[in-house]
């Protein structure tokens, strides 16, 4: 079976066109899409980001990770539990993850060491409830 090949100029035309066809109408088409998500994942389980002494590490109740592909971390001094964090394997070479939450930062940073992560990419809003977020500490000279 031989696959079909086509110029990256033309792949490119195509997907301006399309993203042109989604932006019309006020973002319509994207919305759409958006919505037509919804319904992705939902015979999926998550029980690991249900569970009770999981659910204060999750920044959105309703957004956990799919429990046949999460990251686990490693176990930390024997305690269950400690191998949590909101963040799945995406097909594999990719990890889709939540911002850390203040209790969870140091389990972002441990996940980032254990898997050998190399680049971080925000693909999110600095804002959230009107509270803009910074992307790191304030030094204490600041």
């Amino acid at each position: 079976m031989r696959v079909q090949t086509f110029p990256r100029a033309q792949i490119l035309q195509e997907f301006h066109f399309q993203c042109q066809a989604l932006a019309a109408s006020n973002n319509r088409g994207f919305k759409q899409e958006f919505e037509d998500l919804s319904e992705v994942g939902k015979e999926l389980t998550t029980r690991a980001g249900d569970s009770e002494a999981n659910r204060e590490k999750n920044r959105y109740p309703f957004i956990l990770p799919y429990d046949h592909c999460r990251v686990r971390l490693s176990v930390q001094n024997s305690h269950p539990h400690t191998d949590y964090i909101n963040a799945n394997f995406v097909p594999r070479d990719f990890i889709c993850t939540q911002g850390p939450l203040h209790n969870t930062t140091i389990d972002f940073w441990r996940m980032v060491w254990e898997q050998n992560v190399r680049i971080i990419v925000m693909v999110t809003s600095l804002r959230e409830k009107e509270i803009v977020r910074k992307m790191f500490p304030a030094s204490a000279n600041a």
